[in-house]
């Protein structure tokens, strides 16, 4: 993917233009940032972009703030016109901060490679969503797959057997709603890209996050995260984000007002455990991200299906699932589960049934209100 586009000095004067007799004295700082920008940008150290763009991304926000009242109560056609421009503009500039920050993440490489961090990959049988599926060709949900796999009692164990079922439910009549796996590209998913800034979690250089919903942190550290969009839902899960590729670690996150709430592993594709978890904020810490009112809730136990036959408080897999309660949860502060992240010590709760990202991140919002509520990890 080459770098987003920012708007020509040029091009935002003959937006925000308000003819040859009004004047554009409001935008003097404005101009002179973008004309550097572009004059001087390609030299610049990354840091120096960056701070070259937050300020202007400050300086647009500032105009509108000025201009609120009378965009508010008596706005003119100009002044629209103008605030269509400053928007424009401070969107775009978003998209170049993202970028700085994602290609600075990348070029110090991978967390495994420089912190010795483990990734982890899609779990199981999901793993034939990245490796089974032609490139360039839309494609069922996996999740649509191993369920029509399991109804029909067909193997898809291995690559050939999931291709098999995949083909033969594309082919089924009687399954005329199917849902296409949500990929994003690197351009899409780059707008779900969170910034950390001053101890808190930005969806742009103003605007603190408040989400409660999937999230997935790449190999480089790049931290993503949305609700599950409501046209989308069924095709959306965690490995939309990085189109399958290996992660830190994914689950359900809770961010208000750009303060880290609540993180969890509870991702049915990726399935990471304690160890991905505390990397997870193990990393987030190093971006000087605030963890002291964060709550961690963790799956503890096996991480695959097969390995989950062995439960604790159960004799089998059957009987695990049909007791709702498929693996104990640690429910700690992010500093006491990073003390121990095995959970030895530490106390554990029982989980109520959460089915997929939809239902996990209801669950999320409902335990704002409802402390006591718990949710559960996802087979």
């Amino acid at each position: 993917m080459s770098a987003p586009v920012l708007q020509s000095l040029k091009h935002f004067q003959s937006a925000s233009s308000g003819g040859p007799f009004r004047g554009r004295d409001d935008f003097r700082k404005l101009d002179w940032a973008l004309a550097r920008f572009h004059e001087y940008g390609p030299s610049m150290t990354a840091i120096d972009r960056t701070r070259l763009l937050r300020f202007i991304h400050e300086e647009a926000q500032s105009w509108l703030d000025y201009k609120r009242p009378k965009l508010q109560n008596a706005s003119t056609s100009l002044l629209r016109k103008r605030e269509t421009a400053i928007k424009g503009l401070m969107a775009e500039v978003a998209d170049q901060i993202r970028w700085e920050v994602y290609r600075t993440a990348k070029g110090r490489g991978r967390l495994d490679q420089t912190k010795g961090m483990e990734l982890k990959g899609l779990s199981g049988n999901y793993i034939f969503e990245a490796t089974a599926q032609p490139k360039g060709v839309a494609h069922p949900s996996a999740s649509e797959v191993l369920a029509y796999a399991r109804d029909h009692n067909l193997s898809a164990s291995s690559k050939e057997g999931y291709v098999k079922a995949r083909d033969q439910f594309v082919a089924d009549p009687s399954h005329d709603q199917k849902t296409e796996q949500l990929y994003y590209s690197r351009q899409e998913r780059m707008r779900h890209m969170l910034l950390p800034l001053n101890g808190k979690l930005f969806v742009d250089p103003y605007t603190a996050a408040n989400i409660a919903g999937a999230y997935a942190m790449d190999e480089y550290g790049n931290l993503f995260a949305q609700e599950a969009p409501e046209s989308d839902w069924r095709s959306f899960n965690h490995s939309t984000f990085c189109r399958g590729k290996q992660v830190v670690c994914a689950g359900l996150i809770d961010i208000r007002d750009g303060i880290l709430m609540h993180v969890d592993n509870m991702s049915g594709h990726y399935k990471p455990g304690p160890t991905q978890l505390a990397n997870l904020l193990r990393h987030l810490i190093s971006l000087r991200v605030d963890i002291t009112r964060t709550k961690v809730v963790c799956a503890l136990g096996p991480a695959t299906q097969a390995e989950r036959a062995s439960c604790i408080n159960h004799a089998s897999l059957a009987q695990c699932q049909a007791a709702g309660t498929p693996m104990k949860l640690l429910d700690a502060t992010a500093n006491g589960f990073l003390t121990n992240p095995t959970g030895t010590g530490l106390a554990t709760v029982n989980p109520h049934s959460y089915n997929g990202i939809a239902n996990g991140q209801s669950l999320l919002k409902a335990a704002r209100a409802q402390p006591h509520i718990e949710i559960a990890h996802m087979d």
